[in-house]
């Protein structure tokens, strides 16, 4: 039997931009990922859509220091790994693999709260930037200033006029970025560790 065929009718708010409807078939439309659409006529924050959404709070919903302690903690073996059985090996390797996609996640959370923090620090400095921005344009319509005011002219005073504060951000900045580096590193170290007892089972004497 042939499949009807239905003319959605624009909302108010569609009707207004120009949006003009689409015929198509009887099934749902497409509520994810790429060619998603939205059945209300809201324009705001871009979406993935629900099903990523929830994804998405379940990702970054995580004991980040108490994963982190354990991941770090579990990196020694209890005993040689070359005198481990073949079943210890299978066990390990099973551990790494959870551990590799635990330590993955903390690096994915760590990257956000980095970007995060980046954007905050943009909002508390735009004001020093601001004020030495305006003193560097005082000075040179008074004839004090001869050159054009540039970037490093800006930075410059703000480290003299607020050097505590151009410091601290300094260094909340680089222990910051070293963070998300280390956990790049143990998320390698977990990568590899899988890599390594997966060669090892394949190897191993079978009882």
């Amino acid at each position: 039997m042939r499949r009807s065929r239905r003319t959605e009718q624009p909302t108010e708010g569609q009707a207004e931009l120009g949006i003009e409807t689409r015929t198509s078939g009887a099934q749902d439309p497409v509520q994810e990922g790429l060619g998603a659409v939205r059945n209300d006529d809201w324009i705001g924050q871009p979406t993935m859509g629900d099903a990523y959404d929830r994804i998405s709070t379940r990702i970054f919903r995580v004991d980040v220091l108490s994963e982190y302690e354990e991941l770090e903690a579990a990196l020694r073996f209890g005993k040689p790994a070359s005198r481990a059985e073949y079943g210890e090996l299978i066990d390990a390797l099973d551990e790494a693999t959870d551990n590799a996609r635990r330590a993955h996640l903390i690096l994915v959370n760590a990257k956000v709260a980095l970007e995060g923090f980046e954007l905050d620090q943009t909002i508390v400095m735009s004001d020093m930037r601001a004020q030495a921005t305006n003193a560097l344009e005082r000075e040179k319509e008074s004839g004090a200033r001869k050159k054009a005011i540039t970037e490093a002219d800006v930075e410059a005073w703000m480290a003299s006029n607020f050097a505590d504060e151009w410091r601290s951000a300094a260094e909340r900045r680089a222990k910051a970025k070293r963070m998300v580096e280390h956990l790049e590193r143990l998320s390698d170290l977990w990568r590899t560790r899988c890599q390594a007892l997966d060669t090892m089972v394949r190897t191993a004497r079978r009882p």
